[in-house]
C-alpha cells in the first residue's frame, strides 16, 4: 500500500470533518421553509457524500480495501435491518422513507446516512491530536451558537434580519442549544487539566461559563442529563491530583450558575432572567407519549407504524386529558423521548433494537475507558456514553444524532489506535490473496481488480445519493420559494413553483395539499370580480377541478391515514358548496374520516357540526356541538354553537344553559362576552313557568377534567364564531361542475 497517497486522503477527511464539526451546530439557509433542521441534514447528506466519494478514490488509488472490526457492527446492522423492514411495511412510506415534513429525522434515509457517515469516518487514519482538533471545533461552533442563544433569550436575536420568530436560535431549538451546551461544559473541563498555556486555560473557563450560564436559563432536562452523566464520568476517569484542576475549570462558571439561579428566584431580578414567554420546543409530556406509544405497539406489536409516522399515531391515540391543556389543538408530531418513539413506530423489533445498540454503545464506552491510557480517550468516551443517555429525555433529531455518530466514530478511532484491543480495522491486501494456494484457484487477473470492484458500490451509492438528494433539495428549495411568493403578493410565481415542487417530489402530500389550497386560492379571488369572462371561468373551473384531484391524490394514495389532510379535504369541499351539488356529501364524509383519524378532537366535531347547522339540520349540529363540549368542557365556542343550535330547535331553556357557560369562560367586558349576554337577552321567555333552569349543573361547571396528576390548566379561548358558513366562491359567477 502507497501510505503518502493514503495519509493525504485522510488529511483531507480529517479536515472536511473538522470543517462539518463546526458547523453543524450554526449551519443554516434561509433558501427553504426549514432554515435549521432540513439544512443541518443536508449538510450531513452533503458531508457523507464526500466521504463516499473520497473513500472510492482512495481504494481506487491505494489499491487497498478496509474494513472495521467492531462489537458495534452486529447493533448497528439489526438496527438498520429493522428500520429497513418497518419502512418496507410502514403506514406511510414516504414519510419513513423520506422523514415526516418538518421531521426529517430518524428515517431510513437518515439512518443510513448516519451509518455510512460513521464508517466513513472509522475507517479514516486519524491522530489523537486530529480527534481532539475535532471535538475543538465542534466546541467552538457550540460556544457561538450558545453566544447567539443567549443574544436572542434577551431579545438581541441575530438573526433578526432573517424575519425569524423570536428566540430563533442557529442550533434550531431550545434543547439542541442546551444539549450543545452541556457537550461544551463536559468537555472544556474533561480537557482542562492538559492545557498548558494561561490565555487558554482563562478561555476554558469562560466558555464553561457561558455555556453553564444557557443551561441554567434554558433549564432543559434532557442536558442536565448530559451534564450529570458527563460530569460523574468525568470525576471517575480523572486522576485525584487533576480533578481539583477540573474543580478550579468550573469554578467561576458554577458561581455564575448559582447567581442566576438565586436572580431568577428574586422578586427584584425575577423578571429580568426568567422569561416565561421565550419559545421552548413544543413537546408531549410523557404520560401522553406513553398512552399512544402503548396504544400503538398493541395494534401494531412487530414492527410498528414505520418510522417517522407517531403524528399519526399521536391523532388515533392520543389521551382525551390533552383538550385541557394549551396542546388541545396541536397534533403533536414527537413524544417525550426516542424510546417511546421507537417502541410507538418500530414496535418490539424496535424496542429491542434500540435496547442492543445502547447496551452496545455503552459497553463499547466503558471498555474504551477502562483500556485507555490517555484522559483524552477516555473523554472521547464519555462524551458517547452521555450523549447515548439523552434519548432518554429528548427524542432524536439531526443534530443530537449528528453528535452521537461523530462521539462514537471517534471513540473507535480512538480504540483502534490502543492497539486495537478493542475495535481492530482489517486490510483485504491483495497481495495476501495473490498468495493464497495455487488449489484455490484464484483468478489473477480478478484479483488485480479487486480494488475496483469494491470501489464501484461505493460510487454507485454516492451518485444515486447525490441525484437523490439533488431532486429532495430542488423540491424543498421550490416549495420555500412557493411560500415567499405568497408573501410577496406574487401568484403567478407561487403556482409555478408549487408546481415544480411537485414534480421534484411527486410522493410529498404537503405540496400537494398547498399546491390544492394555491388553486382554491385563485378560484376565490377570481370568482370575487363582478363579472368574470368565460376565459375566467375556464380558469377558475380548471382551477377548481386541479384543487379537488390534488386533495384526492393526497387522502387516497399518499398518506390517507393523515387527520390534516382529510381536514384539508374537507375545506376544499366546504368551499363548494355552492359550486357542486355533492360538495355538502363529500365535506361531511370527509370530517367523518378526519374524525376517525383523530377521535378526540373538539374542533373537528365542531366543524362538521357547522356544515349541518348551514344544512339546517339543528339536531345533527347539536349533537355533534354536544361531543365537542364533552370531550373539551371548557371549549367556548364548543357550548356557544351548540346554544345557536338549541335556539334553532326551540329548546331555549338549555340554549340559556349553554350561553351561561360560554359567558363564564370567556374574558369579561370583551366584545365575546358581550355577544353572548345580548344573545341571552334575546331568548324569549320559557312557555311553562318554573321548567327553565338557568343555572348550570355541578357537572356542567366542572368543565374541567384532570390530567394524570389530578392538575388542570386554564386554555386559552379563541374568538366565538357563529356556526353559518359563509363559502367563497360564489354561485351565480361560477358554472357548476361535477367534484369527482
Amino acid at each position: 500500500m502507497n501510505e503518502r497517497p493514503a495519509k493525504l486522503f485522510d488529511k483531507l477527511i480529517t479536515s472536511v470533518t473538522s470543517f462539518v464539526a463546526l458547523m453543524m451546530p450554526l449551519f443554516f439557509l434561509p433558501i427553504t421553509s426549514d432554515y435549521f433542521e432540513y439544512n443541518k441534514q443536508a449538510l450531513l447528506i452533503s458531508f457523507t457524500l464526500f466521504l463516499l466519494f473520497v473513500t472510492a478514490f482512495k481504494i481506487l488509488y491505494t489499491k487497498n480495501v478496509n474494513f472495521i472490526k467492531s462489537s458495534l457492527n452486529p447493533a448497528i446492522l439489526f438496527f438498520i435491518v429493522v428500520f429497513a423492514l418497518a419502512s418496507f411495511f410502514s403506514i406511510s412510506k414516504t414519510a419513513s422513507i423520506y422523514g415526516n415534513y418538518g421531521r426529517w429525522f430518524p428515517s431510513l434515509l437518515g439512518i443510513l446516512v448516519t451509518a455510512l457517515c460513521y464508517y466513513a469516518l472509522v475507517l479514516t487514519d486519524m491522530t489523537k491530536q486530529e480527534v481532539v482538533q475535532t471535538l475543538i471545533f465542534l466546541l467552538i461552533g457550540t460556544t457561538i451558537s450558545t453566544l447567539t442563544a443567549l443574544l436572542a433569550y434577551f431579545d438581541l436575536n441575530v438573526l433578526t434580519s432573517l424575519r425569524v420568530p423570536y428566540g430563533t436560535q442557529f442550533a434550531g431549538s431550545t434543547s439542541n442549544s442546551a444539549i450543545l451546551a452541556a457537550f461544551a461544559v463536559v468537555f472544556s473541563a474533561g480537557i482542562y487539566p492538559s492545557i498548558k498555556l494561561l490565555p487558554i486555560k482563562l478561555l476554558t473557563m469562560l466558555t464553561i461559563a457561558v455555556n453553564l450560564a444557557l443551561l441554567v436559563l434554558f433549564n432543559i432536562l434532557s442536558a442536565w442529563a448530559f451534564l450529570a452523566v458527563g460530569s460523574l464520568l468525568i470525576l471517575l476517569i480523572t486522576s485525584r491530583a487533576k480533578t481539583k484542576m477540573v474543580f478550579k475549570a468550573v469554578l467561576p462558571g458554577t458561581l455564575v450558575a448559582i447567581v442566576l439561579t438565586i436572580g431568577m428566584m428574586s422578586p427584584n431580578t425575577k423578571e429580568l432572567l426568567a422569561k416565561p414567554d421565550f419559545p421552548k420546543d413544543l413537546k408531549s409530556d410523557g404520560m401522553s407519549s406513553w398512552v399512544v406509544a402503548s396504544k400503538t405497539i398493541t395494534d401494531f406489536p412487530v414492527l410498528g407504524t414505520g418510522p417517522a409516522t407517531y403524528n399519526l399515531n399521536y391523532t388515533r391515540y392520543r389521551p382525551v386529558y390533552i383538550n385541557n391543556t394549551n396542546l388541545w389543538n396541536i397534533r403533536m408530531d414527537k413524544p417525550y423521548n426516542e424510546v417511546y418513539n421507537l417502541m410507538a413506530t418500530l414496535g418490539i423489533a424496535g424496542v429491542i433494537a434500540f435496547i442492543f445498540i445502547a447496551q452496545r454503545t455503552i459497553k463499547a464506552g466503558t471498555e474504551s475507558i477502562l483500556a485507555a491510557n490517555e484522559n483524552t480517550e477516555k473523554l472521547v468516551a464519555t462524551l458517547m456514553i452521555a450523549m447515548a443517555i439523552t434519548y432518554v429525555f429528548t427524542y432524536a433529531n439531526i443534530l443530537n444524532s449528528f453528535m452521537l455518530m461523530l462521539f462514537t466514530a471517534l471513540t473507535t478511532i480512538m480504540a483502534v489506535k490502543n492497539s486495537g484491543v478493542i475495535t481492530q480495522i482489517i486490510e483485504l491486501k491483495i497481495a495476501a490473496i495473490q498468495k493464497a494456494p495455487k488449489n484455490v484457484g484464484t483468478n489473477t487477473g480478478l484479483l488485480k481488480s479487486f480494488h475496483v470492484f469494491a470501489a464501484i458500490p461505493v460510487l454507485a451509492v454516492a451518485l444515486l445519493g447525490s441525484i437523490l438528494f439533488y431532486r429532495a433539495y430542488a423540491a424543498e428549495y421550490y416549495f420555500a420559494g412557493s411560500i415567499k411568493a405568497f408573501a410577496q403578493g406574487d401568484g403567478v410565481k407561487m403556482y409555478l413553483y408549487q408546481q415544480k415542487a411537485i414534480s421534484y417530489a411527486p410522493t410529498r402530500a404537503e405540496y400537494r395539499n398547498a399546491y390544492a389550497q394555491t388553486n382554491m386560492l385563485i378560484a376565490q379571488n377570481m370568482s370575487a370580480q363582478e363579472e368574470p369572462t368565460e376565459e375566467e371561468s375556464s380558469i377558475i373551473q380548471n382551477a377548481i377541478t386541479e384543487a379537488v384531484n390534488q386533495v384526492k391524490t393526497s387522502t387516497e394514495v399518499l398518506d390517507p391515514l393523515n387527520a390534516n389532510s382529510w381536514e384539508l379535504r374537507a375545506t376544499i369541499f366546504k368551499q363548494l358548496l355552492s359550486v357542486a351539488k355533492d360538495a355538502d356529501t363529500l365535506t361531511i364524509q370527509a370530517y367523518e374520516n378526519a374524525i376517525r383519524l383523530d377521535p378526540n378532537s373538539p374542533r373537528l366535531r365542531l366543524d362538521l357540526g357547522n356544515v349541518y347547522f348551514s344544512q339546517e339540520k339543528y339536531l345533527e349540529a347539536a349533537n355533534l356541538f354536544r361531543q365537542a363540549a364533552n370531550l373539551k368542557g371548557d371549549y367556548a365556542n364548543a357550548h356557544y354553537n351548540l346554544a345557536q343550535a338549541l335556539e334553532k330547535i326551540e329548546k331555549y331553556d338549555l340554549a340559556k344553559t349553554e350561553y351561561e357557560i360560554t359567558k363564564r369562560l370567556v374574558q369579561p367586558d370583551s366584545e365575546d362576552y358581550n355577544m353572548v349576554v345580548a344573545a341571552i337577552e334575546a331568548l324569549p321567555e320559557p312557555q311553562v313557568a318554573g321548567t327553565s333552569d338557568e343555572k348550570p349543573t355541578v357537572e356542567e361547571l366542572t368543565t374541567q377534567e384532570p390530567g394524570p396528576n389530578n392538575e388542570t390548566q386554564v386554555t386559552l379561548q379563541e374568538p366565538l364564531k357563529d356556526p353559518v358558513l359563509d363559502p367563497s366562491i360564489e354561485l351565480d359567477k361560477v358554472p357548476t361542475t361535477e367534484t369527482n
